[in-house]
């Protein structure tokens, strides 16, 4: 499966910039010089770009305080932190708090 087979074209189209590279160079650049590389991807794209590399098939990456600021507060509805996090599931267990999204996300919260 390809990183095309995941991500549909349209959606591809509407992602923010980022580099060309191979998936394969990309995920390179990432694991072994993530600090030179963002720098490069911020200066060159902007606060928020689109990087292809191992283990997602498109992420994108929010620099900017205020966009952080917004994702955060984002209506947990819209934004699904836990299913994206769902390749960390071996890492963190199951039951993490970061796989979890709306009404079980906020269930543990709570417990802590």
């Amino acid at each position: 499966m390809s990183r095309h087979d995941v991500v549909p074209e349209l959606d591809r189209r509407r992602l923010p910039p980022g580099p060309k590279l191979p998936y394969a160079l990309q995920t390179l650049l990432v694991w072994q010089c993530t600090g030179p590389f963002m720098r490069y991807c911020r200066r060159r794209y902007g606060p928020t770009f689109t990087i292809h590399a191992y283990p997602g098939e498109a992420s994108v990456y929010v620099t900017a305080t205020d966009d952080l600021k917004a994702v955060f507060t984002a209506d947990p509805d819209v934004l699904h932190a836990g299913e994206a996090n769902t390749i960390l599931g071996p890492v963190l267990g199951r039951r993490s708090i970061l796989l979890a999204d709306e009404e079980e996300h906020l269930r543990r919260r709570r417990l802590r």
